[in-house]
């Protein structure tokens, strides 16, 4: 089973693999463990410092608290199991899985902004293909070459999953608060442009239209206007509007106002070229088109963007940014 140094022999394939497998699943209850207490440790830092206020505030306890029960759970979970599996070279793989186990759940995380713990199925994996690497890497022959390659190809990966995490934390957070806005969801269309992002503003749905084929400029890459819908506060037609959306008033006045049909007024842009603004009213809400300078926009454009809208919900609106 073993020699008089440790060392216990690489054995038939199905205990070598067994070893590998077995080494992979302790990674992954480490990992998992690790994000529970990560997630545990922020909620308290945020408990903790919810009565500061604006104050600046260290949690040091939660946080202390969260890297100690890591390093523990960390160093317990990868001794016992290494042990238990006879992964030769207990000396060696005993403090390097460790040390590998922590590194690769801690790149998982810090790689995210915000300082969001990662989900426990990342950090599990990641540790667990980490560990699993190491125990290929301290066999023989075809197996130790693929365990190299492993251990890049689990370092590799742990350097771009963060990004598609916070892109996803993201998504998740932008779903809610369009939820939460109460008023109907929809998507608005215009030829030759597409929704590119939406979030909940200003107590209503702002949506980003790009076009679909912009020029070599980097600006035309950019949003080329905007869709904010919004409960409606007043309209045209209310007694004391003065028949004109309150924007025709605003300083300096825009008495180039223009109602190009009822209850939807175009706004020019005073030469700039960029199509300007058009304000019409759905229900009880109010549909501002606003261009954002980086491209010219047609009005027809504006137009069809205020008037055809379909309904939608969080989940696509939520899916189009980034």
């Amino acid at each position: 089973m073993a020699d008089a140094a440790g060392r216990p022999q690489p054995g038939p394939w199905y205990l070598r693999g067994g070893r590998a497998a077995g080494a992979g699943l302790t990674g992954a209850a480490v990992g998992a463990g690790v994000a529970a207490i990560w997630h545990a440790g922020w909620e308290a830092a945020g408990n903790a410092c919810q009565g500061a206020g604006d104050a600046f505030c260290i949690p040091v306890v939660p946080a202390a608290a969260a890297v100690l029960g890591s390093c523990i759970l960390i160093c317990v979970g990868v001794i016992t199991g290494f042990l238990l599996l006879q992964v030769r070279l207990k000396r060696l793989t005993i403090p390097v899985g460790c040390v590998l186990a922590a590194m690769l759940i801690w790149a998982i995380g810090a790689g995210i902004p915000g300082g969001v713990p990662p989900p426990a199925w990342t950090a599990a994996l990641a540790a667990g293909a980490g560990l699993t690497s190491l125990a290929l890497m301290v066999d023989s022959g075809r197996v130790q070459i693929a365990g190299f390659v492993a251990i890049v190809v689990v370092i590799a990966g742990v350097s771009a999953v963060p990004h598609l995490i916070y892109s996803r934390v993201q998504q998740d957070a932008r779903e809610r608060q369009l939820a939460a806005l109460g008023l109907p969801l929809m998507l608005p269309t215009a030829a030759g442009y597409h929704a590119s992002g939406a979030d909940a503003a200003n107590g209503g749905l702002s949506v980003s239209m790009s076009s679909d084929a912009p020029s070599g400029s980097a600006l035309s890459r950019l949003p080329a206007f905007v869709v904010n819908i919004t409960p409606a506060s007043s309209t045209p037609t209310e007694p004391g509007s003065g028949g004109k959306p309150v924007e025709c008033g605003y300083l300096p006045p825009r008495p180039e106002c223009r109602e190009l049909k009822p209850r939807l007024w175009l706004l020019p842009d005073g030469g700039a070229g960029n199509g300007g603004e058009v304000i019409t009213w759905r229900g009880g809400l109010k549909v501002d088109v606003m261009t954002l300078g980086y491209s010219p926009v047609n009005t027809t454009a504006l137009v069809q963007a205020a008037t055809d809208l379909r309904p939608a919900t969080a989940a696509t609106l939520a899916g189009l940014g980034p």
